[in-house]
């Protein structure tokens, strides 16, 4: 248990001189440190050093199991840990899991009722915001996703043909 506990507190360091953002510092050191803990409170793996690849592996998914079946964790969530587990084993061990991400299922989009659309639009009309009208009509007329609003340029505009050019993951072009 001190070796865990002192592997933690190696990846807390390395973590330090990473050069990812902070948040996720934040996020895989804490997501390392419940899976350690979660380690030391398992009988079955509680001695295990972790040191091999095929340990390491098998406390993963162990704790991946343990997450989606006792936890009842979502598959993102579950796949945001895995990248944790994957950059603590790469940092403290040199280990790499190469563990499979799980399956998302599609989300459905949300869209506000015709009741919700008409306060927001009467609220914008009382605010008399010509820019802040024609961004909530963007979005309620033509569909766009907050991301292809925020990356929105004059030359995406083509007012000849009343188009739209949008660049989300593929060019689109929405009617006006």
């Amino acid at each position: 248990m001190k070796d865990l506990k002192a592997k933690l507190h190696q990846y807390r360091a390395y973590l330090a001189s990473s050069p990812l953002h902070p948040t996720s510092r934040r996020q895989y050191g804490s997501h390392a440190t419940t899976f350690i803990e979660w380690v030391m409170n398992t009988p079955e793996l509680s001695d295990d050093n972790l040191h091999s690849v095929d340990k390491a592996k098998r406390a993963a998914a162990c704790y991946v199991q343990y997450l989606c079946q006792e936890r009842e964790l979502k598959a993102g969530s579950v796949n945001s840990i895995i990248s944790s587990l994957t950059h603590f084993f790469r940092g403290t061990y040199g280990i790499d899991l190469s563990l499979e991400r799980l399956e998302e299922p599609p989300t459905k989009p949300k869209s506000l009722s015709l009741p919700e659309q008409t306060l927001l639009l009467n609220m914008l009309y009382r605010e008399n915001s010509a820019r802040d009208t024609a961004l909530i009509l963007l979005f309620l007329m033509a569909g766009l996703r907050t991301s292809e609003c925020a990356n929105l340029d004059t030359t995406d505009l083509d007012l000849t043909n009343a188009m739209l050019k949008l660049t989300h993951k593929q060019p689109r072009f929405v009617p006006i």
